[in-house]
């Protein structure tokens, strides 16, 4: 089954909780949001063929948001899952974290443009694209992404 309005967070597993996070924020901020990530139970349940579920959530996926560190920028599954978006021609959201800087992404990453999560306007414009892309007119004003990114930088 497909969703409308699906939001897939690409991450390495060893960044399953930042992951995580995002979606929780994600939907707090857009309760009628999807959001897929792989790390998530909700996402992909016991029994569940975990490659058929990455699958279709890339097929049906509407906005792309990419975790990369410095430990994750190279890894093989986080280029082909970026790959997909790009070819897709949908959005694709380089998030820095964890040290990697977006002035130091490499090709194919950085021709897009990203941000760095762990600052609180850059949560914003994430926000915003979100809001722009499925036209949710959600007021983001009164949001407090100061609080968001604090939570964010907790993870360590």
């Amino acid at each position: 089954m497909t969703k409308q309005n699906l939001i897939f967070i690409s991450h390495a597993h060893i960044h399953a909780e930042l992951a995580i996070l995002l979606k929780k924020i994600i939907l707090d901020i857009f309760p009628m949001a999807s959001v897929f990530v792989s790390s998530d139970d909700k996402s992909i349940d016991l029994g569940d063929k975990w490659l058929d579920k990455v699958n279709e959530s890339l097929k049906s996926c509407e906005v792309m948001f990419v975790l990369l560190s410095k430990d994750s920028i190279h890894r093989s599954w986080i280029a082909f899952e970026t790959g997909v978006g790009w070819a897709k021609g949908i959005k694709v959201v380089p998030i820095c974290f964890d040290g990697l800087l977006i002035k130091d992404l490499p090709l194919p990453f950085s021709q897009l443009s990203g941000v760095n999560i762990e600052q609180s306007n850059s949560l914003a414009r994430m926000m915003r694209v979100i809001n722009d892309q499925f036209s949710y007119n959600v007021t983001l004003t009164n949001i407090d992404f100061n609080e968001y990114a604090k939570q964010i930088r907790d993870i360590k």
